[in-house]
């Protein structure tokens, strides 16, 4: 799962339910090829833009972490 090349959304939420806690994993390793880099930090935005949204709706608390 951690090569995954896309945000993965893993979630334990009971019908009607809120989000509390949102967790955000980041590669933030720049020791990559160019071509390889601009994917990873693409990721990377898709990942934080997507974390935050649901932070703004679900008014839980946004924790990131490093992969």
């Amino acid at each position: 799962m951690r090569m995954f090349p896309c945000p993965v959304w893993m979630t334990r939420l009971q019908k009607g339910e809120t989000y509390h806690r949102i967790l955000a994993a980041v590669d933030v390793d720049d020791n990559h090829a160019p071509a390889v880099l601009k994917v990873r930090q693409a990721l990377n935005e898709s990942v934080m833009i997507l974390a935050g949204s649901l932070v703004v709706s679900e008014f839980s608390e946004l924790s990131i972490v490093n992969a």
